[in-house]
């Protein structure tokens, strides 16, 4: 295991995870003495270079459980990497370089942590963090900034956070039964040659019928994202109006508040 973890240029206990995690074949035996191959460590390289792509070690233990190490087929093999560029982003950080990076106390890390609303990446068994984390904890940052206290705003964001379960879960499902799963079939039947698809409304291959269900998840995630953000904050905006014209003390509701709200309707 020493020489393994020299000519693979990663620690013992990093060796010792992925062993614990399934991912890496149990070595040969003699004796008391544990032997492993050259491939052992191509295996090592690629689970290496798959955690860095930001991939879960559940995908990357399905990835490497397929029969010879085969890939994931088809649009998955496509949909996959897509799916983890747009989770992680351009790059990941280490725990002291996204400290850095957020401007916050290491505190206020560990408190979004514990709450689950920052889940990091395990990468050679060390926590690498997000561009989606570090913006969520920028604008964490602002909020405290402005008044808000940590524990109250860490427990309604739980809650938001355990809220949207249920609607993201149903938004997947329609994603796969309605984009994925019906261009898989597509793909599945057609022959690698050139043929008809009226569905498609003209001449595909199989690696266009990826191309298209590629092209309508990228097409798709920013508008329901953009479609999402616009509820929360439109039903925010007339929540809070409510509670101006509920207020006892005021007969109407604030006049900069009703300009942002009339502004927003606008738009």
């Amino acid at each position: 295991m020493e020489e393994l973890a020299e000519v693979a240029g990663i620690s013992i206990d990093t060796i010792r995870f992925y062993q614990g995690r399934g991912l890496l074949a149990s070595p040969l035996r003699q004796g008391r003495i544990a032997l492993y191959s050259e491939e052992h460590r191509k295996q090592l390289q690629r689970i290496r270079t798959l955690s860095e792509d930001g991939l879960p070690l559940a995908i990357i233990k399905r990835m490497l459980d397929a029969p010879q190490g085969a890939p994931i087929a088809g649009l998955d093999a496509k949909l996959l990497p897509a799916l983890v560029k747009e989770s992680v982003g351009k790059r990941l950080y280490s725990r002291e370089e996204f400290l850095r990076e957020a401007a916050i106390p290491e505190t206020l890390l560990d408190v979004a942590q514990n709450a689950g609303l920052i889940q990091p990446i395990a990468v050679d068994s060390k926590a690498r963090y997000t561009e989606a984390d570090l913006q969520m904890l920028r604008a964490g940052r602002v909020l405290v900034e402005s008044g808000l206290p940590l524990d109250e705003l860490v427990t309604l964001s739980r809650d938001h956070a355990h809220s949207i379960e249920e609607v993201t879960e149903r938004a997947v499902d329609l994603f796969d039964r309605h984009i994925r799963r019906v261009h898989e079939t597509r793909e599945a039947a057609l022959p690698n040659a050139t043929a008809e698809t009226p569905t498609l409304g003209m001449h595909t291959t199989q690696t266009q019928a990826v191309e298209t269900a590629l092209d309508r998840f990228h097409t798709l995630l920013p508008e329901i994202t953009h479609l999402v953000a616009l509820h929360f904050e439109r039903t925010l905006i007339r929540r809070a109006l409510q509670r101006f014209a509920d207020a006892p003390e005021t007969h109407h509701p604030d006049p900069q508040l009703r300009t942002l709200a009339d502004g927003k309707a606008k738009e």
